[in-house]
Protein backbone atom coordinates (compact mmCIF):
# COMPACT_ATOMS: atom_id res chain seq x y z
CA UNK A 1 0.00 0.00 0.00
CA UNK A 2 2.79 2.45 0.88
CA UNK A 3 4.29 2.06 -2.61
CA UNK A 4 0.98 2.93 -4.27
CA UNK A 5 -0.43 6.32 -5.24
CA UNK A 6 -3.60 6.10 -3.16
CA UNK A 7 -4.49 9.74 -3.87
CA UNK A 8 -4.54 9.00 -7.60
CA UNK A 9 -6.63 5.88 -6.99
CA UNK A 10 -9.15 7.87 -4.96
CA UNK A 11 -9.39 10.60 -7.60
CA UNK A 12 -9.86 7.97 -10.31
CA UNK A 13 -12.65 6.28 -8.33
CA UNK A 14 -14.53 9.55 -7.85
CA UNK A 15 -14.12 10.55 -11.51
CA UNK A 16 -15.43 7.14 -12.60
CA UNK A 17 -18.40 7.39 -10.24
CA UNK A 18 -19.22 10.84 -11.65
CA UNK A 19 -19.40 9.16 -15.08
CA UNK A 20 -21.64 6.36 -13.70
CA UNK A 21 -18.99 3.76 -14.56
CA UNK A 22 -18.92 0.07 -13.76
CA UNK A 23 -15.70 -1.53 -12.52
CA UNK A 24 -13.60 -4.63 -13.23
CA UNK A 25 -10.81 -5.50 -10.80
CA UNK A 26 -7.65 -6.78 -12.47
CA UNK A 27 -5.99 -8.43 -9.43
CA UNK A 28 -3.07 -7.71 -7.06
CA UNK A 29 -5.14 -5.26 -4.99
CA UNK A 30 -2.91 -5.69 -1.95
CA UNK A 31 0.53 -6.50 -3.35
CA UNK A 32 1.52 -8.95 -0.65
CA UNK A 33 2.54 -12.58 -1.01
CA UNK A 34 3.41 -14.21 -4.33
CA UNK A 35 2.51 -17.90 -4.85
CA UNK A 36 6.02 -18.98 -3.79
CA UNK A 37 5.84 -16.70 -0.72
CA UNK A 38 2.53 -18.28 0.32
CA UNK A 39 4.07 -21.76 0.12
CA UNK A 40 6.94 -20.63 2.36
CA UNK A 41 4.59 -18.97 4.85
CA UNK A 42 2.53 -22.16 5.17
CA UNK A 43 5.59 -24.34 5.69
CA UNK A 44 7.35 -21.97 8.10
CA UNK A 45 5.68 -23.42 11.19
CA UNK A 46 4.96 -20.01 12.79
CA UNK A 47 3.35 -19.85 16.23
CA UNK A 48 -0.34 -18.92 16.28
CA UNK A 49 0.63 -15.57 17.80
CA UNK A 50 2.73 -14.74 14.73
CA UNK A 51 -0.07 -15.81 12.39
CA UNK A 52 -2.51 -13.65 14.37
CA UNK A 53 -0.18 -10.69 14.03
CA UNK A 54 0.06 -11.15 10.24
CA UNK A 55 -3.73 -11.49 9.96
CA UNK A 56 -4.25 -8.26 11.90
CA UNK A 57 -1.72 -6.40 9.75
CA UNK A 58 -3.47 -7.54 6.57
CA UNK A 59 -6.90 -6.62 7.94
CA UNK A 60 -5.59 -3.07 8.39
CA UNK A 61 -4.35 -3.04 4.77
CA UNK A 62 -7.76 -4.29 3.62
CA UNK A 63 -9.56 -1.59 5.59
CA UNK A 64 -7.32 1.08 4.09
CA UNK A 65 -8.13 0.11 0.49
CA UNK A 66 -11.81 -0.43 1.29
CA UNK A 67 -12.13 3.12 2.61
CA UNK A 68 -11.27 4.27 -0.92
CA UNK A 69 -13.36 1.65 -2.73
CA UNK A 70 -16.43 1.79 -0.47
CA UNK A 71 -18.36 4.19 -2.80
CA UNK A 72 -18.06 1.59 -5.59
CA UNK A 73 -20.02 -1.08 -3.70
CA UNK A 74 -22.46 -2.84 -6.02
CA UNK A 75 -20.94 -1.31 -9.16
CA UNK A 76 -18.56 -4.15 -10.01
CA UNK A 77 -18.75 -6.51 -12.97
CA UNK A 78 -16.33 -8.60 -10.95
CA UNK A 79 -12.83 -8.89 -9.48
CA UNK A 80 -10.12 -11.05 -10.99
CA UNK A 81 -7.71 -12.89 -8.74
CA UNK A 82 -4.10 -11.80 -8.97
CA UNK A 83 -0.79 -13.51 -8.22
CA UNK A 84 -0.33 -11.48 -5.05
CA UNK A 85 -2.86 -12.15 -2.34
CA UNK A 86 -2.86 -13.14 1.32
CA UNK A 87 -4.52 -16.21 2.82
CA UNK A 88 -5.87 -15.83 6.35
CA UNK A 89 -5.92 -18.63 8.92
CA UNK A 90 -9.66 -19.15 8.33
CA UNK A 91 -8.96 -19.94 4.65
CA UNK A 92 -10.31 -16.67 3.23
CA UNK A 93 -8.11 -14.43 1.09
CA UNK A 94 -7.79 -10.70 0.66
CA UNK A 95 -9.29 -11.03 -2.85
CA UNK A 96 -12.34 -12.95 -1.63
CA UNK A 97 -12.86 -10.49 1.23
CA UNK A 98 -12.81 -7.55 -1.19
CA UNK A 99 -15.41 -9.31 -3.35
CA UNK A 100 -17.70 -9.90 -0.38
CA UNK A 101 -17.42 -6.35 0.94
CA UNK A 102 -17.86 -4.67 -2.46
CA UNK A 103 -20.66 -6.96 -3.65
CA UNK A 104 -18.54 -8.09 -6.60
CA UNK A 105 -18.53 -11.48 -8.35
CA UNK A 106 -15.26 -13.39 -7.99
CA UNK A 107 -13.92 -13.98 -11.53
CA UNK A 108 -10.86 -16.16 -10.92
CA UNK A 109 -7.79 -15.48 -13.07
CA UNK A 110 -9.61 -15.10 -16.40
CA UNK A 111 -13.17 -14.26 -17.40
CA UNK A 112 -15.39 -13.44 -20.34
CA UNK A 113 -18.14 -10.94 -19.64
CA UNK A 114 -21.01 -10.04 -21.94
CA UNK A 115 -22.55 -6.58 -21.61
CA UNK A 116 -25.91 -5.87 -23.22
CA UNK A 117 -26.96 -2.29 -23.89
CA UNK A 118 -30.70 -1.98 -24.45
CA UNK A 119 -32.43 1.08 -25.87
CA UNK A 120 -36.11 1.19 -26.86
CA UNK A 121 -35.29 3.15 -30.04
CA UNK A 122 -32.39 0.92 -31.17
CA UNK A 123 -31.51 -2.76 -31.37
CA UNK A 124 -29.78 -4.29 -28.37
CA UNK A 125 -26.00 -3.99 -28.59
CA UNK A 126 -23.68 -6.66 -27.17
CA UNK A 127 -20.12 -6.05 -26.01
CA UNK A 128 -17.92 -9.01 -25.09
CA UNK A 129 -15.04 -8.43 -22.65
CA UNK A 130 -12.12 -10.83 -22.23
CA UNK A 131 -10.27 -10.05 -18.99
CA UNK A 132 -7.18 -11.73 -17.57
CA UNK A 133 -4.99 -10.79 -14.63
CA UNK A 134 -1.94 -11.40 -16.85
CA UNK A 135 1.25 -13.40 -16.84
CA UNK A 136 4.90 -12.82 -17.62
CA UNK A 137 6.51 -9.49 -18.40
CA UNK A 138 7.86 -7.45 -21.26
CA UNK A 139 10.49 -4.79 -21.81
CA UNK A 140 8.62 -2.43 -24.11
CA UNK A 141 5.82 -0.05 -23.17
CA UNK A 142 3.43 -1.92 -25.50
CA UNK A 143 4.23 -5.37 -24.06
CA UNK A 144 0.68 -5.96 -22.72
CA UNK A 145 -0.79 -5.16 -26.13
CA UNK A 146 1.69 -7.54 -27.79
CA UNK A 147 0.51 -10.35 -25.48
CA UNK A 148 -3.14 -9.51 -26.17
CA UNK A 149 -2.57 -9.63 -29.93
CA UNK A 150 -1.98 -13.38 -29.49
CA UNK A 151 -5.22 -13.77 -27.52
CA UNK A 152 -7.20 -12.13 -30.34
CA UNK A 153 -6.31 -15.14 -32.51
CA UNK A 154 -8.31 -17.56 -30.34
CA UNK A 155 -10.75 -15.58 -28.16
CA UNK A 156 -13.55 -13.56 -29.75
CA UNK A 157 -14.31 -10.34 -27.90
CA UNK A 158 -14.68 -6.60 -28.39
CA UNK A 159 -12.51 -5.54 -25.47
CA UNK A 160 -9.41 -7.37 -24.21
CA UNK A 161 -8.03 -6.42 -20.79
CA UNK A 162 -4.79 -7.51 -19.09
CA UNK A 163 -3.15 -6.34 -15.88
CA UNK A 164 -0.09 -7.69 -14.03
CA UNK A 165 2.67 -5.80 -15.87
CA UNK A 166 1.91 -2.34 -14.39
CA UNK A 167 2.21 -0.80 -17.87
CA UNK A 168 -0.68 1.20 -19.30
CA UNK A 169 -0.94 0.66 -23.04
CA UNK A 170 -3.75 0.41 -25.55
CA UNK A 171 -4.20 -0.47 -29.19
CA UNK A 172 -7.00 -1.25 -31.61
CA UNK A 173 -7.37 -3.77 -34.39
CA UNK A 174 -10.33 -4.03 -36.79
CA UNK A 175 -12.13 -7.15 -37.88
CA UNK A 176 -14.23 -7.14 -41.03
CA UNK A 177 -17.62 -8.84 -41.32
CA UNK A 178 -20.16 -9.35 -44.07
CA UNK A 179 -23.72 -8.58 -42.97
CA UNK A 180 -27.09 -8.77 -44.69
CA UNK A 181 -28.63 -11.36 -47.01
CA UNK A 182 -30.07 -9.69 -50.10
CA UNK A 183 -27.75 -6.69 -50.19
CA UNK A 184 -24.68 -7.75 -48.17
CA UNK A 185 -22.29 -5.12 -46.91
CA UNK A 186 -18.85 -5.27 -45.35
CA UNK A 187 -18.57 -3.63 -41.93
CA UNK A 188 -15.61 -3.20 -39.60
CA UNK A 189 -15.83 -3.74 -35.85
CA UNK A 190 -12.90 -2.44 -33.88
CA UNK A 191 -11.46 -4.52 -31.06
CA UNK A 192 -9.66 -2.73 -28.25
CA UNK A 193 -6.58 -4.22 -26.53
CA UNK A 194 -5.76 -2.64 -23.17
CA UNK A 195 -2.98 -3.09 -20.63
CA UNK A 196 -4.75 -1.69 -17.59
CA UNK A 197 -1.68 -0.61 -15.60
CA UNK A 198 -1.46 -0.17 -11.84
CA UNK A 199 -1.15 2.45 -9.13
CA UNK A 200 2.41 1.64 -8.07
CA UNK A 201 4.39 4.85 -7.77
CA UNK A 202 7.32 3.30 -9.64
Amino acid sequence: IEACDLDLLERTVHRALDEDALFIGMGDYLDVASPSNRVKLKSAGFYDSVKDMMDKAMRREEEMILRILEPTRGKWLGLLEGHHTFEYQDGSTTDINLCRTLGAPFLGHCAMIRLRFADEARPTVDCAVWAHHGVGSGVGVAAPVTKLERVVEWAEADLYLMGHQHKRAAGATPRFYMVGDKNPAVVARERLLVGTGSYLKG
